[in-house]
């Protein structure tokens, strides 16, 4: 699975479709607690552990390791 900071050149492509607050569904000014929450169960939601022993097509496994990549990227980018 690539690492978020694999991904830098996805993000500085994509900066102005990229929204980070979105992706974590948090507001604009939210304070640490309610993104570090917010990212905690994105990324229970989406790791690849969950989907080990589930007979998944190839395509739910990759969907779910590029959902896991935005929300690293994104919480990076907040998070600083």
């Amino acid at each position: 699975m690539p690492k978020a900071s694999q991904m830098n050149h996805f993000r500085r492509e994509n900066d102005r479709a990229f929204d980070p607050h979105q992706v974590l569904g948090v507001e604009k000014g939210a304070g640490a607690e309610a993104i570090r929450t917010a990212y905690r169960a994105l990324a229970k939601k989406y790791h690849p552990d969950r989907f080990q022993n589930m007979d998944l097509p190839r395509e739910m496994l990759d969907y779910a390791a590029a959902m896991l990549v935005r929300i690293n990227l994104a919480y990076e980018q907040i998070d600083g």
